[in-house]
């Protein structure tokens, strides 16, 4: 085994180690932009669906005295000594009004017990990007943020610009082995709604993580093409939206000061299995199409 094969192995190795072991939490975002990041820059938000899975949450009331109250980012960065031009924008949250300023309702995940509920709160997800010309592959997990009008499992990922995305990678451990498959967002995507629920386009045989074949995303990150495979049972689907910065962030800020709510309440000095069994997401406005 050359060296190139070998920490090819064991990252995946690793990638397998930690999609197995993570533990639940608060539903947030892994942020793609940094405090300077211009408010008008768009981005690509990705769903997950799984379509053989059911979740089911209940609602929980938690106090939100003594947490800062919400703010905008154009309020936020001012706050920082961060100015930009233009006016504050005035952006709907997209999470359930509140009857009481200091109090809020969130979902929290019930885990399941049968063949098809959901036990784990996250799953893989991986990019692979070409950011002004440099090439990377990055992998991790992202939580659970929801439920489809099926009662389907919807997970969310806050991206990077459409330009800079090459594909994105999903993996689930399916009859107790690993499986990646493999998307690639179109080139037209809408603005402030989601696409169409899509299919992978390929899934990574098992026989490319320890043969002869390199795996997908070292071809992606050498300017290779990606191998196509064929795609087997019901695979997750995937969809997209595109949404400034700004517009994001506003639209989420209320359930970001239910968080601190929430991590106080629920997670301080808690440890090991139990903290695995807490994941929290907001009361979404609306409903979610089912895949």
């Amino acid at each position: 085994m050359t060296l190139s094969r070998r920490a090819t192995t064991i990252a995946l190795a690793a990638t397998h180690l930690f999609l197995l072991s993570s533990c639940a939490s608060v539903s947030d975002h892994g942020k793609a932009w940094s405090g300077i990041t211009p408010r008008d820059e768009i981005r690509v938000i990705a769903q997950v669906c799984l379509p053989d899975f059911k979740v089911s949450f209940e609602d929980v009331e938690v106090d939100l005295t003594g947490i800062p109250e919400a703010k905008t980012l154009h309020e936020e960065r001012t706050a920082n000594g961060y100015f930009e031009i233009g006016n504050d924008h005035v952006t709907l949250p997209i999470t359930k009004p509140e009857l009481e300023p200091n109090h809020v309702t969130v979902r929290r995940w019930v885990p399941g017990s049968g063949e098809h509920e959901l036990k784990r709160s996250v799953i893989g997800f991986g990019e692979v990007l070409d950011r002004d010309g440099v090439l990377s592959a990055g992998s991790g997990t992202i939580g659970l943020w929801g439920q489809s009008e099926k009662n389907q499992p919807i997970y969310e990922n806050e991206g990077h610009r459409l330009n800079d995305t090459i594909a994105y990678s999903i993996s689930l451990d399916v009859n107790n082995r690993l499986t990646t498959y493999w998307y690639k967002p179109p080139k037209e995507i809408p603005v402030d709604k989601f696409s169409a629920w899509q299919e992978p386009i390929s899934q990574e045989p098992a026989a490319d993580h320890i043969g002869s074949k390199m795996p997908t995303f070292w071809n992606l990150t050498h300017k290779k093409e990606m191998e196509i495979h064929p795609v087997t049972g019901n695979a997750p689907k995937i969809r997209y939206r595109l949404v400034s910065v700004e517009e994001y962030y506003d639209q989420y800020r209320f359930w970001k000061r239910a968080q601190k709510a929430v991590g106080e309440k629920y997670y301080r000095g808690v440890v090991g299995e139990e903290r695995g069994k807490r994941h929290f997401v907001p009361r979404i406005l609306g409903t979610m199409s089912g895949c």
